[in-house]
């Protein structure tokens, strides 16, 4: 039994620049969802944690 796909019936291989693509958009999605749920535990928006992470470090003493 196939289970259901979303791709033509007469398809045979795929293009790797469409694989490529598709796994970027997804992976960016789900990064996206991610954040959303970090922010929502710490607070923090990404802009600030984007001013921490480049504020200068203290020279040791």
């Amino acid at each position: 039994m196939r289970s259901p796909t979303l791709t033509p019936a007469d398809l045979v291989s795929w293009q790797a620049r469409w694989c490529v693509a598709h796994i970027c958009t997804e992976v960016a999605r789900h990064t996206g969802h991610a954040d959303l749920i970090r922010e929502t535990i710490d607070g923090m928006g990404s802009f600030a944690l984007n001013d921490l992470a480049a504020a200068p470090t203290a020279p040791p003493d």
